[in-house]
């Protein structure tokens, strides 16, 4: 065949079929120019295949409308991926402005300097609630539009659902990282700085866990300003940034995909165990964008919503964005008269239904829909902020 409308490349499986998406969508990932594994190729080789002029005289109303799904999530996919990449991650890096943190890897003669700080640093944070104006904090829609979001922050259980633990430990050169996301999993040892470079990918065993390290300067990324061409081993860098073997655990309590900001607040504690070990501490403001940084390092985006609610001192609070850039989050505390305090706390209930939320795949819809031009997404997100802003004065008027 000379043409895909003749051409049989179009793969068919039953719908019961656990091939993996890739083999699925073969066409899709020629489309892209992605090279697929031999196992895809062979899949895709001896399966029935059809051409287009075959797949429209066979299939049906259902099928046709499931497929245009796929295509139009497949599509609205690589739109975003590529915007984030070449739009709204440099915008959002003009956060850098409002965080104040180290610039350099310090020294080698820093080292004793670094043994004379803490070992052990213990964080817990609490979940985050939204109230009201939620999306509105997420890039572009938070500096384009301008976003306002009212939040609570709350233990479950009486609890504070999430921590971080980084500690330097006694042992001798050559120093190494080692990384703990649950008690049920192994330590993932770290001895050479190519070790980090997957933290790009938040699907990456530790991927958080290595950008914070990253971010704190505590270790560099091969061929990165402080590592040149990679040439400061591991060790090295290590001995002068907190003198010893460094380890890093994070720990939650809450299910994955609950949608308490889970990710995002436990990168601020991250951020904050790590801090003293490099004889650092971090200001409210720079953690809040900190934060911000730090989710566009591992390529999940997001906003600035999760960690005001989580990281930010005090309990309800409002966060606002202008629309404008350099992107700036300012925070302020929402005082809730006492005995509203304590009513709201007890009518409050928190119930997972077992179904996660993939955030980033809800990102990437609100994204396509807010470029879309719409004027009732652009209606919506007007409302929204406005709702941020009235549930803010009520929460302070304690009406329920």
């Amino acid at each position: 065949a000379q043409d895909l409308w003749h051409a049989r490349v179009y793969p068919v499986f039953q719908r019961s079929s656990r091939l993996p998406e890739p083999v699925m969508l073969w066409p899709l990932w020629l489309s892209e120019g992605l090279v697929p594994s031999s196992t895809v190729v062979e899949h895709w080789r001896h399966a029935r295949r059809l051409s287009l002029k075959q797949l429209l005289a066979v299939s049906t109303q259902e099928t046709e409308f499931q497929w245009r799904q796929t295509l139009e999530e497949r599509i609205g996919r690589l739109i975003v991926e590529d915007a984030q990449r070449t739009a709204i991650t440099p915008a959002t890096a003009t956060a850098e402005l409002f965080i104040q943190r180290p610039r350099q890897l310090p020294s080698p003669a820093a080292g004793a300097a670094a043994r004379a700080r803490p070992r052990r640093v213990h964080v817990q944070a609490p979940a985050r609630v939204d109230l009201s104006g939620g999306w509105t904090d997420t890039p572009p829609i938070s500096y384009e539009h301008g976003g306002a979001v009212t939040n609570l922050a709350v233990r479950v259980n009486g609890q504070l659902p999430i921590s971080a633990v980084a500690e330097v430990l006694p042992s001798s050169e050559p120093f190494h990282i080692l990384l703990s996301t649950g008690e049920r999993e192994p330590d993932l040892r770290v001895d050479e700085p190519a070790q980090l470079l997957d933290l790009r990918d938040p699907s990456a065993p530790g991927a958080l866990l290595k950008a914070a390290i990253v971010f704190s300067g505590i270790a560099a990324l091969p061929g990165s300003e402080g590592n040149g061409d990679g040439e400061v081993a591991l060790s090295a860098q290590l001995a002068a940034s907190v003198g010893g073997t460094l380890r890093l655990a994070s720990r939650s309590e809450l299910p994955q995909g609950s949608g308490l900001g889970t990710s995002s607040i436990l990168a601020g504690a991250l951020l904050q165990a790590l801090a003293p070990l490099t004889g650092h501490h971090w200001d409210d403001e720079s953690l809040v964008h900190a934060v911000l940084q730090l989710e566009q390092m591992i390529t999940t985006g997001g906003g600035w919503q999760d960690q005001t609610g989580g990281t930010f001192p005090g309990g309800a609070k409002i966060a606002r964005s202008p629309a404008q850039l350099p992107l700036h989050v300012t925070t302020s505390v929402v005082t809730l008269p006492q005995d509203f305090a304590h009513a709201l706390s007890a009518r409050l209930a928190l119930v997972f239904t077992g179904k996660p939320r993939l955030a980033k795949n809800l990102l990437v819809e609100v994204i396509r829909r807010w470029w879309s031009g719409s004027p009732e997404v652009a209606t919506t997100t007007d409302q929204l902020v406005a709702a941020a802003e009235a549930c803010a004065v009520a929460l302070a008027e304690g009406d329920l």
